[in-house]
């Protein structure tokens, strides 16, 4: 998922997928549409970020490997034509 590039401090995301956001039911889940169909991602940040997960804004998310509630997980919204952080994870030295 995140390959530490050698020598420095910066992060690949490997294999993003685009989505679009639908909604937010609760702090930790957004509805996301991906090729057509709704999915359920996790989100870490339970901020409020009402104007990044505005409907229809483009996402990117992650496919879990874990057998929780959700296939996805929410990593950055599309700002200005690049993608702006929201996980929390990512900030810090701790990997997905």
């Amino acid at each position: 998922m995140v390959e530490e590039l050698t020598g420095s401090k910066i992060c690949r995301i490997v294999n993003p997928q685009e989505c679009r956001i639908i909604e937010r039911p609760n702090r930790f889940i957004v509805t996301v549409e991906i090729k057509g169909k709704y999915h359920r991602a996790y989100l870490n940040n339970t901020g409020r970020l009402s104007e990044l997960l505005a409907r229809g804004r483009k996402a990117f998310c992650l496919r879990t490997h874990n057998q929780g509630k959700t296939d996805f997980r929410l990593f950055a919204i599309e700002e200005s034509g690049l993608g702006a952080l929201i996980d929390t994870h990512l900030h810090t030295d701790e990997r997905l």
